[in-house]
């Protein structure tokens, strides 16, 4: 294998001079791009650099963007770009990018909102590879990333679509010509309703057991597993992380189990924060922090009723009747009065259906973007690590 030749980035790059333009002069409907701190990119009535270069927000955590053309850039971002006739721009970025998660690591100085070490940044050493290979590489991972950003494109139109569709079908319904005022708003004549607790069985809501009784030490990566309020991405439990405790500490607790179907609330804190337990789901437990509620599936569709509790009406209800001082609790009580819409079921059942259709394709597109995220970070740690040589005609 060839030697390998490094050099600091400080002796690589010029710098753009610094930014007078605060985040705020930001245009929805501005010419040109506008970099903001993070990862957002903003529009703006003026430009005030057409230089190829790489933009670095300031503070909070380790952002990077490759900035072409007409643009500005905010007073809290810093722009550079290569000085070496050796070195492309659009490569020096790539070694950047590859490196963020050890620049969020090390690099951010200071208390509350930390600040980029510059110093650390600049002394890093990027390897200096033939000319022709480094275009090659910067080819390569343009073309990953215009596949990530259309398949992002793709997701935000269905998430639109989706919107639309739930706003529709869960305000107007299916077919309706005859509508009546409700305590929710207009509804379908044949609407009706309900609160929580009329579609729950008697002691359909519950708390959950588990919580700070427990030890660190007895959480295992065995026996069951329990869902607390951290777990909860609307609509759905996020199962990735969770927490699983011993069998025998959660043999005496089959009123807290939970099963497909179950909705958990919040109980605390991030109130109007709940989710609907999935297939995988059954025999879990409920843990403290929680509330779950079992519903009449005669009276209502588990998905409907959880697709309903996205909307900003319930979540509004349940922070405007919870109760506390320096933070808001809700009890199962409290819960109970939720007031829900109950089309029939056989309309419930249509809602679904279309809702469901939106979420498969959001399910295959989001499962497409992870596949490609993950396919570009491995490309990044082969090529830009040297562990795999491009080949160039």
């Amino acid at each position: 294998m060839s030697e390998k030749y490094f050099e600091q980035l400080k002796n690589l790059v010029s710098h753009l001079p610094k930014s007078k333009i605060l985040a705020g002069q930001s245009k929805s409907n501005g010419q040109y791009k506008f970099y903001l701190s993070g990862k957002k990119i903003g529009k703006i009535d003026v430009a005030t650099t057409n230089q190829d270069a790489i933009i670095m927000g300031d503070g909070g955590t380790a952002s990077i963007a490759f900035a072409k053309g007409k643009y500005s850039y905010s007073s809290h971002n810093f722009g550079f770009y290569s000085s070496a006739e050796y070195l492309t721009t659009e490569y020096i970025f790539r070694t950047i990018e590859q490196f963020l998660p050890v620049l969020n690591y090390k690099g951010f100085v200071g208390s509350g909102i930390k600040n980029i070490d510059k110093k650390f940044l600049f002394d890093l050493y990027i390897e200096k590879l033939p000319l022709p290979e480094q275009k090659k590489i910067a080819s390569i991972l343009t073309s990953v990333d215009e596949v990530i950003e259309t398949t992002q494109k793709q997701i935000d139109k269905l998430q639109d679509l989706k919107k639309a569709t739930m706003n529709e079908l869960l305000t107007k319904g299916i077919g309706h010509t005859e509508f009546k005022d409700s305590e929710l708003g207009r509804i379908p004549k044949s609407w009706e309703v309900k609160d929580l607790a009329s579609v729950s069985p008697e002691k359909g809501i519950q708390t959950g057991p588990f919580g700070s009784q427990l030890h660190a030490h007895e959480y295992t990566t065995d026996g069951v597993p329990i869902v607390m309020p951290k777990d909860m991405t609307p609509p759905l439990v996020d199962i990735s992380n969770i927490a699983r405790i011993p069998e025998h500490r959660a043999i005496d607790l089959s009123k807290h189990r939970v099963k497909k179907g179950d909705i958990l609330f919040s109980r605390r804190g991030d109130i109007g924060r709940f989710a609907l337990m999935n297939a995988s789901s059954d025999g879990w437990v409920c843990g403290t922090g929680c509330l779950r509620v079992r519903l009449k599936n005669e009276l209502v569709h588990p998905f409907f009723v959880a697709q309903y509790l996205t909307k900003d009406e319930p979540k509004e209800w349940l922070n405007l009747n919870a109760v506390g001082l320096t933070m808001l609790n809700l009890s199962t009580s409290i819960l109970e009065g939720l007031p829900l819409i109950v089309p029939p079921m056989k309309e419930q059942m249509m809602i679904v259906s279309a809702l469901q259709s939106i979420d498969a394709r959001l399910s295959k597109c989001h499962d497409y973007l992870s596949q490609t995220q993950a396919l570009k970070k491995s490309l990044m740690q082969d090529l830009l690590t040297g562990k795999v040589r491009v080949q160039v005609n």
